[in-house]
């Protein structure tokens, strides 16, 4: 069950992962996180669909940036420019019903049921791989 407080995504995020309003979570105490724009985030999921849900975690979408959770320490991996490294800054977590499109804090994944962290040996190169290819838009992401 997703509400279950014996998931992964409870035991990282605390009461913000059943929350039905939206909240502020410290990176780098139980957890770091990748921010990227929109277009990568929203290609690398989608691959990352397609190969395993064993290697992904829950996915928020935050205007035109998607945060990716990780593993602490994931930081010595060769993130590509379009992806920031994210570990102390807090990261906007959104209410665990928003997923529509048109909501600007929405959660973009929140699949495999409970499972919050994406696989870092995973997330790096895809997003190296969709960064090289190009024709997505490579504006520096900015932390908020």
């Amino acid at each position: 069950m997703e509400g279950d407080r014996s998931s992964e995504g409870y035991a990282l995020l605390g009461r913000a992962w059943q929350s039905t309003v939206p909240a502020q979570v410290r990176t780098g105490e139980c957890f770091a996180a990748v921010l990227t724009q929109q277009a990568y985030g929203a290609a690398a999921l989608a691959r990352l669909r397609r190969v395993s849900e064993r290697r992904r975690g829950a996915v928020i979408a935050d205007g035109g940036t998607y945060t990716f959770f990780v593993p602490l320490n994931s930081d010595s991996l060769p993130w590509p420019p379009c992806a920031t490294y994210l570990h102390g800054p807090e990261v906007r977590v959104p209410p665990r019903g928003a997923r529509a499109d048109h909501l600007s804090l929405r959660w973009a994944s929140r699949e495999p049921i409970g499972h919050l962290i994406t696989a870092p040996m995973v997330l790096s190169p895809l997003l190296r791989a969709l960064y090289d290819e190009g024709g997505l838009d490579d504006s520096p992401t900015e932390v908020r």
